[in-house]
């Protein structure tokens, strides 16, 4: 019954070919007029997107995609949003990523990947664990009701005019066009609830099942298809090498986007309630230069990283150009637990007192002159101070029942990075230091010069050790988790493996089974209008 559009379906609707829409609503594929089972499962409009997925637990199966971009051949090239996935990794890809998993023993399990890494069958894996998440173990098997026509490929995509009603379309390879009615009849019906009214359309077109919710959104999917896929749009084309080599999971977003997010703000009710006018209006007018963005996840060296990349807009541009960031950590010592540090465009101060004053309705001025009756302090000495950027770093052994309990400064290893001179600091540390003084009782802050600026320290060995300097940048922890760390605009670096730190936060969350992560880091970098990102999270060997 599964039905072929011919080579040009926008000319001819089913009802005209005398075909009726195939909706999996009554008999799982079935014509809709006729009588509904009272029977539901795994539905097309949202459970088979689950099966390819996301199921719960099972949202890790995600990690198993690869390739995610050859999907995009078969969507249409208005996608607003765009995630690709293979369903079948091979190679090195599937073996880096098994054996990354099975450093933790209990997620393996669960998702059906331990075992010797290369007998490992990722798909089978994945569907199985969806199909016992749904509770459907002993009517439904991948074995008999989804191998035999499940290919390798699927895509999922957000098109149109954004709104609370948006759906998504789905695509999934097919091996087997005969066999799919019947394997989507098992899947909506493997649990023998009730079946809603309206589970969603279907339609193979060659070789790929397309699901969504109505027989409509499919005719005009088939129609923007028709025009062009997404693997041929020149945005897409353009993006696509932006975020390195192709990983496990593939995702775009448009340009487009920025406007379509922008018209559904802006068709909001009381929104000019919630603030000043004309700020929604600069706000949506940066939503318009929204560039584009591609993203990769993929595992590699023992780590699952994420790396994206995308045309930048002149706001973003004024985060992404800039070097501080990185410069800031690189003479950290090798002691330091976590840090994160951000480089700040020439006026990057100034702007934000702008912005602060228009959305308090007041001006620059005025809080100039209320930073000078409380602190003691111009903005234009803030301004110096924090100089090209502003960060923040931990050192080793913080013990945080203590520190918060401890009325000295001396017990928090800590310190603030700052692109200012000494000189330029000066005034701030002053007024630091009577406050502290207050809330406290005891313990300084001191400055010390960095070859970056200047950083603020208490009297305790990790003040010490940022003193004397530091390589942060060669320690092999730092170095697998922020490899781009040189010259990026913006770090993040938080040490697990064995890190007082994040032992604490585990143990107040009730967090288990992280024995085996090392670290996680993060890097932001940008010029001549593009920008990158790199997100790490490193295991031990």
């Amino acid at each position: 019954m599964t039905e072929q559009h011919p080579d040009h379906p926008a000319e001819q609707s089913p009802e005209q070919a005398g075909q009726h829409p195939e909706y999996l609503e009554s008999d799982a594929g079935r014509p809709a007029d006729k009588e509904p089972r009272a029977r539901r499962g795994l539905a097309i409009g949202g459970g088979l997107a689950a099966l390819v997925l996301v199921g719960g637990g099972a949202a890790a199966a995600w990690w198993w995609t690869s390739d995610g971009g050859e999907a995009a051949e078969a969507l249409p090239g208005d996608a607003l949003v765009y995630v690709g996935m293979s369903l079948d990794p091979s190679g090195s890809q599937k073996v880096e990523a098994v054996r990354t998993l099975q450093k933790f023993p209990d997620l393996a399990a669960e998702l059906g990947m331990d075992g010797d890494a290369g007998e490992v069958d990722p798909k089978a894996a994945m569907v199985e664990a969806i199909i016992a998440e749904a509770g459907c173990e002993d009517t439904l098997s991948y074995a008999d009701d989804v191998e035999p026509w499940l290919g390798d490929r699927a895509g999922v995509v957000l098109r149109g005019e954004l709104s609370e009603d948006t759906v998504p379309l789905l695509a999934v390879e097919v091996t087997d066009e005969s066999l799919v009615d019947a394997g989507l009849e098992a899947l909506a019906t493997c649990d023998g609830g009730e079946e809603p009214d309206d589970l969603g359309a279907y339609e193979v077109r060659d070789g790929w099942l397309y699901a969504t919710e109505t027989q409509e959104g499919l005719d005009d999917a088939f129609a923007a298809l028709d025009e062009g896929s997404l693997a041929d749009d020149a945005d897409y084309a353009e993006l696509s090498g932006l975020a390195g080599d192709t990983g496990i999971v593939s995702a775009y977003v448009a340009p487009a986007l920025g406007s379509a997010l922008g018209d559904l703000i802006a068709s909001q009710s009381g929104l000019d309630e919630m603030g000043d006018s004309a700020q929604l209006a600069e706000g949506l007018a940066q939503m318009e230069g929204f560039g584009g963005a591609v993203a990769q996840v993929r595992f590699e060296d023992g780590a699952l990283e994420v790396e994206a990349g995308g045309m930048a807009s002149d706001e973003a541009a004024a985060v992404t150009d800039v070097t501080a960031g990185g410069d800031m950590v690189s003479s950290l010592p090798a002691e330091t637990d976590a840090v994160l540090a951000a480089g700040l465009a020439d006026g990057a101060i100034e702007a934000q007192v702008e912005a602060l004053s228009s959305s308090l309705g007041t001006t620059p001025d005025e809080i100039d002159a209320e930073l000078q009756s409380s602190f003691n302090l111009t903005l234009d000495q803030l301004s110096a101070a924090v100089g090209d950027g502003i960060g923040i770093a931990l050192g080793s052994g913080l013990d945080l029942n203590s520190a918060m309990a401890s009325t000295s400064l001396d017990a928090l290893p800590v310190a603030v990075l700052v692109g200012g001179t000494p000189d330029d600091v000066a005034p701030v540390v002053d007024t630091l230091n009577i406050l502290a003084g207050y809330a406290l009782g005891s313990g300084e802050i001191t400055v010390e010069e960095t070859p970056s600026g200047s950083a603020l320290v208490t009297g305790n060995a990790y003040g010490d050790a940022v003193a004397s300097g530091g390589d942060l940048a060669s320690d092999p922890v730092f170095s697998r988790a922020v490899p781009d760390a040189d010259g990026a605009g913006s770090v993040f670096f938080l040490r697990m493996a064995g890190s007082d730190l994040f032992a604490d936060i585990a143990e107040q969350s009730g967090t288990t089974g992280l024995d085996a992560l090392e670290a996680v880091g993060a890097s932001v970098s940008g010029g001549d209008g593009e920008f990158s990102m790199r997100l790490r999270i490193t295991t031990t060997d």
